[in-house]
């Protein structure tokens, strides 16, 4: 049985290949990437001053299934994944799947190749 963490893994190399199509969202602080009838969303948020990302699993009818954090005191997440899927999942993993969904979505290489070469051609 697939759980949230191994799904995370996946997104994040899939991602790393250039394997998955990320788009922004209304919310400039979350991306998504649809995959079949599921969709995936990475988002980054604050509270207090700390950085925390969350990423979810949406279904065909884009309610959110389930969801994993990095929030410290996300019990929740912590327990599910100590408890039921004995999946340990990297700090680092949801603020890389965010970076990269951010750079892929916004077309960061692109915009910076195109700036290049504007400011080389002066």
């Amino acid at each position: 049985m697939a759980n949230i963490a191994e799904i995370a893994k996946l997104v994040l190399e899939r991602t790393k290949e250039g394997r998955l199509a990320w788009e922004g969202t209304a919310d400039e602080n979350s991306y998504l990437a649809t995959l079949g009838n599921q969709s995936v969303r990475i988002s980054r948020g604050s509270l207090a001053g700390d950085e925390y990302h969350f990423f979810s699993v949406l279904n065909k009818d884009g309610r959110e299934i389930e969801t994993l954090s990095t929030t410290p005191d996300d019990a929740y997440s912590n327990w599910i994944l100590e408890h039921v899927y004995a999946t340990p999942i990297d700090k680092n993993t949801l603020p890389i799947i965010f970076q990269l969904a951010r750079r892929r979505a916004l077309e960061v290489d692109k915009e910076l190749d195109e700036l290049a070469k504007v400011l080389n051609a002066r």
